[in-house]
């Protein structure tokens, strides 16, 4: 099956994926020419990878990193057991008020821009309707 799309090298290398890439090549003296090697490593080394993507992204947490896994499974979830996230908060915090955080294309010529602001504002709506309903988990 041919791509239908592929990302020009200037925006591979603008991309917070290959900055990311980077920083772990540099840490670990590990390289990396290209995506492939560098998904093999997350999937040999993930307690690795996972921590230091927490710590690289600044995900706000609340716990302890370690231990990184428990069970290898599929039927369960032995991640960080001693970690709770708000996905939420850590997906809002870094945008700008004024930048996109969502920009949806429709094949109807439908294109809609939602700046990180209104989607904080809605967030917090939504929040503020349903905290009642729903308990921590």
């Amino acid at each position: 099956m041919e791509a239908m799309w592929t990302p020009r090298k200037t925006e591979i290398e603008e991309s917070n994926l290959f900055k990311f890439q980077q920083v772990i090549s540099e840490k670990y003296l590990q390289k990396f020419p290209d995506y492939q090697s560098f998904h093999e490593f997350s999937v040999k080394k993930k307690d690795v990878f996972w921590r230091e993507l927490i710590q690289y992204f600044n995900v706000k947490y609340i716990g302890e990193l370690g231990p990184e896994n428990l069970d290898d499974g599929f039927d369960s979830f032995g991640w960080f057991p001693k970690v709770k996230l708000n996905f939420a908060e850590n997906l809002l915090q870094a945008g700008k008020k004024d930048s996109t955080a969502l920009h949806f294309f429709h094949e109807s010529g439908a294109d809609v821009k939602i700046s990180y602001g209104d989607l904080r504002e809605s967030t917090q709506a939504l929040q503020d309707e349903i905290k009642e309903l729903i308990g921590p988990g």
